[in-house]
């Protein structure tokens, strides 16, 4: 009774290694570009931040210089924190938990980088220039200039392959809740945001109020559909047990559409 009691924890940590052992290759590199440019922009943004509180009780702080007025770094602090920090974090986390729920690595580490690329070098760092320089959008949520939305739009289309299509390549019937949040945040993003920044530079007016106004409103739920995915990814390894919507007296839950998460033990727990 007691061999078998000492031996249990021992097959218990084979069968989890062997199960960790199984899982897609994890692009850690980019994980830890994305999540160092997110600290970094986060700092800079904060920055931006401070400046601009200050100068709402001293005005005449900085000076009148354009680069240093107002309305300037406040674009530039929503755009960095919006960008910048939430845009690289989430993509770190895509690069971590897709693998894990598609069961298959992203597309391609090359188009991993060139991604990062176009996301820090020709949207974050651009938009803050060109904004500094007078050249920006009066439009909440989307102050950068039509130029860097078009890399915008680019890097989200460079997202459908790197992290949609994975999931693709899996069963439908296998994905799990936390995978559509991804897929859907994703490709509604990538066709709303063109919709909100591009059409009212075109056709001025109030009908638009709604397309320049409900993409920025999609894009700032794209973050919580990222953290919404990781928590549900996150705690069931975390409590070795899956999360269910709903459940019997017995604990049991009521049905397979029922069943949320991913359970480190079985492979069958949160599909939906």
């Amino acid at each position: 009774m007691t061999t078998s009691a000492q031996n249990l924890p021992s097959r218990n940590e084979r069968a989890n290694s062997q199960n960790l052992g199984a899982l897609p290759a994890i692009a850690y590199d980019l994980i830890r570009a994305h999540v160092f440019a997110s600290l970094v922009t986060l700092v800079i943004s904060v920055l931006f931040g401070i400046l601009v509180a200050t100068k709402f009780t001293f005005p005449e702080f900085l000076g009148g210089h354009g680069w240093l007025t107002w309305g300037r770094l406040r674009y530039n602090h929503t755009q960095g924190i919006f960008f910048g920090w939430l845009g690289n974090a989430f993509l770190a986390v895509f690069y971590y938990v897709v693998p894990r729920l598609a069961n298959r690595p992203v597309l391609s580490r090359r188009l991993g980088w060139f991604l990062f690329w176009i996301w820090n070098f020709a949207v974050v760092l651009p938009g803050w220039v060109l904004v500094a320089a007078g050249f920006s959008q009066p439009l909440e949520w989307a102050e950068f200039p039509l130029v860097v939305d078009a890399f915008v739009v680019l890097a989200f289309i460079l997202m459908v392959f790197e992290f949609v299509l994975p999931f693709f390549k899996a069963r439908l019937s296998d994905l799990y809740v936390s995978a559509w949040y991804i897929i859907g945040g994703i490709i509604f993003t990538m066709l709303a945001y063109p919709v909100g920044n591009l059409v009212p530079e075109l056709v001025p007016g109030a009908l638009l109020r709604y397309p320049r106004n409900h993409p920025s409103r999609d894009l700032q739920s794209f973050p919580f559909h990222g953290g919404f995915l990781a928590a549900l990814l996150y705690l069931p390894f975390k409590w070795d047990a899956p999360l269910r919507l709903f459940s019997n007296p017995h604990g049991r839950a009521e049905g397979r559409h029922r069943r949320f998460g991913l359970s480190r033990n079985s492979r069958d727990f949160g599909r939906h």
